[in-house]
């Protein structure tokens, strides 16, 4: 089965989260380690999500939330051959956060990590689900980030933040996109196996074709 590879955001996902539902319901899914969940630095993120990948055998999908998604898209950046697909949900806005760490207000002046990440498509699949009253970003800003990721986006209407503080406990919803994905990926997976099987098969049959005409 893939692994579901969980990015918390900012702060991290406590036990109410449904991030942490997920990671209950699933046996596959494990959480990135040695984040600094209080210090949002988008390489150290990203590198150890990086680190995750490399540990990993087999298909990943990446569940990343918040200042997860941004540090999530560097990642993926840098293994696009290793990661099938993400899901990105309510990403913040790259504009309130500086390359040190801080937390900016908006339009601030400040430098941001706008310029550090990916502007080309990603090459996985995957999908962005935002909202419309998200404090973090507005929904126009988010369908253009996923737009640049090579993403459709999911608009949630007035969900916040998709959170605890918004309702985002249990939430069916994510349980059935992450469902149909990796229902998708190992679909991938199983066609490409078979069609290495024919292929080897093909090989075989060709060679002992040749050496039976040989023989004779």
């Amino acid at each position: 089965m893939a692994t579901l590879l969980i990015v918390p955001g900012f702060g991290g996902s406590g036990p109410l989260h449904w991030q942490s539902w997920i990671a209950q319901k699933y046996e596959s899914a494990i959480w990135v380690n040695d984040l600094p969940l209080l210090e949002p630095k988008i390489h150290i993120w990203a590198n150890a999500i990086c680190r995750a990948i490399d540990q990993i055998e087999g298909e990943i999908l990446i569940l990343a939330h918040s200042f997860g998604c941004l540090a999530t898209s560097l990642a993926i950046a840098h293994h696009p051959q290793r990661v099938a697909a993400a899901i990105l949900v309510a990403p913040a806005s790259p504009a309130r956060f500086s390359e040190n760490g801080h937390i900016l207000p908006e339009h601030d002046g400040t430098q941001t990590i706008k310029h550090l990440l990916p502007k080309h498509p990603l090459g996985v699949a995957g999908l962005v689900i935002a909202s419309e009253n998200d404090p973090w970003m507005p929904f126009n800003q988010a369908a253009k980030l996923a737009k640049k990721f090579g993403f459709p986006t999911i608009n949630l209407g007035l969900s916040g933040h998709i959170n605890v503080d918004s309702g985002h406990g249990q939430w069916p919803l994510i349980d059935v996109l992450i469902g149909n994905l990796i229902y998708q990926i190992e679909s991938a997976t199983q066609s490409q196996s078979n069609d290495l099987v024919n292929s080897n098969t093909q090989k075989t049959h060709l060679l002992h074709k040749r050496i039976s005409n040989r023989k004779m």
